[in-house]
């Protein structure tokens, strides 16, 4: 029995470091040419599943943001003043899948009454207007309240951590 366990722990040894590389080499691989295309994060990883490529989903993510750019950008738009708009050398140019000539990125904070306590989560929203933090954070809350209270969630906040601009469309 031992040297069963032994066979089978060889084997996985031997199939994750062998397979993982290559799933990564070709997720990286499809990630370099479809980012700035207008496909989504999840879309992009399920190609990649679909081809053999997954790996670790939050790796997989990370790999998308650097890919698209934004985490190139991210800590000088998180730097500005929320009164102030992501100027032009901070957009990702990209080719958004929607009739849209903006897509923010950013942290949403919500209050979870369920279990008392509150919780951050990713989101992105499209938009036509190059506005300020302060007014994403409000447009975001007139766009999205209804659907977070059927889940008994309580928008408190929203932090802008990106910004993309369709290339189709002008400033």
């Amino acid at each position: 029995m031992d040297s069963l366990n032994s066979i089978i722990n060889y084997c996985y040894f031997c199939a994750y470091y062998t397979i993982m590389p290559i799933g990564r080499a070709i997720g990286r691989n499809l990630f370099k040419m479809m980012a700035g295309k207008g496909y989504s994060s999840r879309a992009l990883i399920r190609m990649a599943k679909q081809l053999g490529g997954g790996y670790h989903n939050q790796t997989m993510f990370d790999d998308i943001r650097k890919f698209e750019g934004r985490i190139k950008y991210e800590p000088l738009v998180r730097s500005l003043n929320p009164t102030d708009v992501v100027p032009k050398r901070l957009m990702v140019e990209t080719d958004l899948g929607v009739d849209a000539r903006y897509r923010v990125h950013g942290m949403a904070t919500f209050y979870d009454e369920e279990i008392d306590d509150y919780y951050e989560q990713k989101v992105s929203f499209y938009t036509n207007e190059w506005e300020n933090e302060d007014a994403y954070s409000e447009a975001f809350a007139d766009s999205f309240q209804g659907v977070y209270q059927e889940e008994m969630l309580d928008f408190t906040s929203f932090t802008r951590t990106g910004q993309e601009h369709n290339k189709k469309w002008t400033y």
